[in-house]
């Protein structure tokens, strides 16, 4: 019964994190961090306090899908997304290899 209970609980823990993480922003980072058992950079946390918004996609398909909602019409097109890979001064050195 104990073991039941806590499966139950786990999962229930794990899709509210499912569910948390789709509505807040740059929580994802942070999660992960916590997660891995890694401390995020202090440039990280300064780049947060002097905008909160910094990591978020201002003009993606959040704003297309907006509108289509206003519409009442799908959301259609290409989106083209950047990656850039970075690093911070004081980041520690990556778990996977880069080049």
């Amino acid at each position: 019964m104990r073991h039941r209970a806590r499966t139950t609980t786990a999962w229930l823990v794990g899709w509210s994190a499912v569910g948390l993480a789709s509505t807040v922003h740059a929580q994802d980072l942070e999660l992960t961090a916590h997660m891995t058992g890694r401390t995020l950079p202090a440039e990280y946390y300064a780049l947060i306090a002097r905008d909160p918004g910094f990591f978020t996609v201002k003009r993606g398909w959040g704003e297309r899908a907006a509108a289509a909602r206003a519409r009442r019409a799908a959301v259609t097109g290409a989106l083209s997304v950047a990656v850039v890979q970075a690093l911070f001064g004081d980041s520690p050195s990556p778990a996977i290899p880069v080049s």
